[in-house]
């Protein structure tokens, strides 16, 4: 039991004595109207009566407060987890905004994969060293024809070679 419910339960008790006293009395019509008894039993009566109002108005008052509190704790965890959520929100923002991860090489020791090219003047670079190795391959090859047949002669080759270069590449490598 409750403190307000052995409180009430005591003044249902005496509320319930002070009638049966007055019906007593009412009964023996001992009581005048104005007599003292009268009016003391009607000051106790009230006295209850109000003590009534007041039990009710203190649980109705713990009652709001219960319910006060829980409001407020459901308010701190609505709050928590709006604070979670921002955080959240903001790690995922940072995360799809931010910098890509680092580029992850097939071959660690690969140095093409360390730079960034371009692949057209790539393609260029090769097809100019490609040419110049089968130029070097064809000029060997009359050195070999040219120095069988003439042992005793010195040989001197010049080798010229013609490399072409569009002026766009000049271009891009003075931009960069």
């Amino acid at each position: 039991m409750g403190k307000y419910e052995r409180i009430e339960n005591q003044m249902e008790q005496q509320t319930e004595v002070l009638y049966k006293i007055l019906q007593e009395m009412e009964a023996q019509e001992t009581i005048l109207v104005g007599t003292k008894q009268q009016e003391l039993l009607n000051k106790i009566l009230q006295q209850v009566e109000t003590q009534e109002t007041m039990l009710k108005r203190t649980k109705q008052q713990e009652t709001l407060n219960k319910i006060l509190q829980q409001v407020q704790t459901q308010e701190t965890m609505l709050k928590r987890i709006e604070q979670q959520q921002q955080e959240l929100l903001n790690i995922i923002f940072r995360q799809i905004t931010g910098m890509p991860p680092p580029i992850q090489f097939k071959n660690p020791f690969s140095i093409i994969d360390k730079f960034d090219f371009d692949m057209e003047k790539l393609l260029k670079i090769i097809m100019f060293l490609t040419k110049l190795y089968h130029k070097s391959e064809n000029e060997d090859a009359e050195e070999d024809v040219n120095v069988d047949e003439d042992e005793d002669e010195d040989v001197d080759v010049d080798v010229d070679v013609d490399v072409d270069v569009d002026e766009d590449e000049d271009e891009d490598e003075d931009a960069e």
